[in-house]
């Protein structure tokens, strides 16, 4: 099935940057609350750093979690429109095999991985 197909192949391409970009990010994040935690830039330097890390949460989430979690959806509906339509009533038993087999293959979990070891979503990007 192309769209699986497709999520393989995205998923090969991009999991290890997601999950470099994701390390980053963290690493970021932790140096620049370090910054304003010691408030060395005076009120100019604590404001500069905390747009600085809503820019990279903002970034993190149009970027990398909302598409992924359309994807997700897009999935999950996907599967729900072959199942309403009326396949069982097809003559061709061919047919109503495939249709069971997108099913099961729509059926698992469909989403991006970081380097193959979480899922990026929503909700691993806000927790």
């Amino acid at each position: 099935m192309y769209f699986c197909s497709f999520l393989n192949l995205l998923n090969s391409i991009v999991s290890l940057t997601v999950f470099l970009q994701y390390v980053i990010y963290a690493i970021t994040m932790c140096f620049e609350l370090y910054l304003v935690s010691k408030s060395t830039g005076g009120f100019i330097g604590v404001v500069r750093s905390l747009l600085y890390i809503i820019g990279l949460f903002v970034q993190m989430l149009i970027c990398f979690c909302i598409p992924s979690t359309m994807l997700t959806i897009e999935a999950a509906d996907t599967q729900n429109v072959i199942y309403e339509t009326k396949w069982y009533q097809c003559p061709y038993t061919s047919i109503r095999k495939n249709v069971i087999i997108m099913m099961i293959r729509l059926r698992g979990d469909i989403a991006l991985t970081a380097g193959n070891l979480f899922f990026v979503n929503l909700e691993t990007c806000t927790e």
